[in-house]
């Protein structure tokens, strides 16, 4: 792999308004020390929607669709992710008990780190 590289990831993310399809570019942007590993710093940006559920249609709440992007880092040693941090803009639409249908958007900040690493051998 060689500074620049981009590569796609598709997943499907469980969710508590069912399954939502999440399609991701990754991008390598350089090596750097990260919580005392060397890492590769990643680029992420993507979207994501909701797929179709059946059993979702009475949820008072769902998302619409939503836009992520961040940077994770990457520990090769380690063969994972120590810190992800990611900005999660989502359209979501809400149906009132008197039927009346509003769209707003939401904001997360999210960042996860990895705490340690165990032996599950042991």
């Amino acid at each position: 792999m060689k500074l620049g590289d981009s590569w796609p990831i598709r997943l499907e993310v469980p969710d508590d308004n069912g399954t939502l399809n999440v399609d991701l570019k990754c991008t390598f942007k350089n090596w750097e020390q990260h919580a005392d590993r060397k890492c590769m710093r990643i680029k992420v940006t993507g979207n994501f929607s909701p797929q179709a559920a059946p059993n979702t249609a009475s949820l008072p709440a769902k998302i619409i669709k939503g836009e992520l992007s961040g940077e994770a880092w990457f520990d090769p040693e380690l063969g994972m992710l120590v810190e992800l941090a990611l900005d999660e803009d989502v359209n979501v639409k809400r149906i009132s008990r008197q039927g009346q249908t509003q769209t707003f958007p939401v904001n997360h900040k999210i960042r996860r780190a990895l705490v340690a690493v165990e032996d599950l051998a042991k």
